[in-house]
């Protein structure tokens, strides 16, 4: 099963785009940290997604950069070539579901109160 499931913040604003053929789709980068217990320290995977027709539609018009989401997708890969003329595969995840992170409260206002919420040390290993 090729399934990708993840939370993160926004590198950048959406990129939205219409091909040549009329094909609507939406590039972001999403910074996706974890905790690596082998390490003892976090680290930030830079995950390349694309979302297409209505996905790609609601995030041109209601995400920005830095907002917080919860991805569901797939991971596609394609070869490319390189300025110098060299083969080089490049991995994406193609979203198919995607949300705020974050409620409403803490997007508009900046506040964060974890009602209801447990917040989970980063020393826990999964």
């Amino acid at each position: 099963m090729n399934v990708s499931v993840f939370t993160g913040y926004l590198m950048s604003d959406p990129i939205y785009v219409v091909s040549d053929k009329g094909t609507e789709y939406v590039r972001v980068n999403v910074n996706s940290p974890r905790y690596v217990p082998t390490l003892k320290k976090s680290v930030v995977n830079m995950i390349a997604c694309t979302a297409f027709g209505v996905i790609a539609n609601f995030i041109h018009n209601k995400f920005k950069k830095d907002d917080k989401v919860e991805v569901v997708g797939y991971s596609q890969g394609h070869y490319y070539i390189d300025s110098v003329g060299k083969k080089v595969l490049m991995n994406n995840i193609v979203i198919e579901k995607i949300g705020f992170a974050e409620r409403k409260e803490v997007i508009e206002n900046g506040v964060e109160r974890n009602e209801g919420y447990e917040v989970v040390p980063e020393d826990v290993s999964q």
